[in-house]
C-alpha cells in the first residue's frame, strides 16, 4: 500500500469515528473495502446530485410561473386582464384579416373595371350599329349575302346554309 493510500485510509477512519462514532484501526483488513465502498458511494452521490440539479434546472424552465394571490379579487382581476389581452390580440388579427380582405376586394374591382374599359369601346361600336324597335328592344338585322363580306366594320361569314358567323372584334 502506498503512502497516499495509507493517508487516505487514516483520514477515512477519522471521519468514521467523528461522524458515526465507530473506531477502526487503519491496519484492520476490513477498512480498505469499507473505504472503497465509501468512495464509490460518495462519487455516485455526487453524480446523482449533479443529475438532480440539472433536472431541477430544466423543470424550472418548463414549469409556468406560479402566481400567489393574497387579496380578495386579485385572481379575478388577473383573469380579466388575461381575457382582455387575448381579446385585443384576436381583435388585431381579425382587423388585419379584414383590411387584407378589403384591399383584395378593391384590387379585384379595379382589375374588373380595367377589363370593362378595354372591352367597352368595342362593345360601344357594336351597340351603336344596333337598331331599336317600338318597344325599345335592341336588335341587329342581317341580310343574306353570298361569300365573305364586310359591312360597317363588322365581318361576317356564312358557315352553313342557315348559319352566319359574326365577328364582333378581338379581346385580349
Amino acid at each position: 500500500m502506498s503512502d497516499k493510500q495509507e493517508k487516505l485510509l487514516r483520514a477515512y477512519c477519522a471521519l468514521v469515528l467523528v461522524k458515526y462514532g465507530f473506531e477502526f484501526s487503519p491496519n484492520d483488513p476490513v477498512v480498505p473495502a469499507l473505504y472503497t465502498i465509501y468512495r464509490e458511494l460518495s462519487t455516485n452521490k455526487t453524480g446523482n446530485e449533479n443529475v438532480a440539479k440539472s433536472i431541477n434546472d430544466a423543470l424550472k424552465k418548463l414549469n409556468p410561473t406560479v402566481y400567489n394571490f393574497n387579496e380578495r379579487g386579485e385572481a379575478f382581476a388577473f383573469k380579466l386582464a388575461e381575457s382582455l389581452r387575448w381579446f385585443f390580440a384576436s381583435l388585431g388579427v381579425v382587423t388585419v384579416f379584414f383590411i387584407g380582405l378589403v384591399w383584395w376586394k378593391q384590387y379585384n374591382d379595379v382589375q374588373k373595371a380595367e377589363d370593362i374599359l378595354k372591352v367597352s369601346s368595342e362593345i360601344n361600336k357594336i351597340l351603336l350599329d344596333a337598331k331599336r324597335d317600338k318597344n325599345n328592344s335592341i336588335y341587329w338585322e342581317f341580310s343574306r349575302v353570298k361569300g365573305d363580306f364586310i359591312l360597317n366594320g363588322k365581318e361576317y361569314v356564312q358557315v352553313a346554309e342557315d348559319t352566319v358567323r359574326v365577328y364582333l372584334g378581338k379581346t385580349d
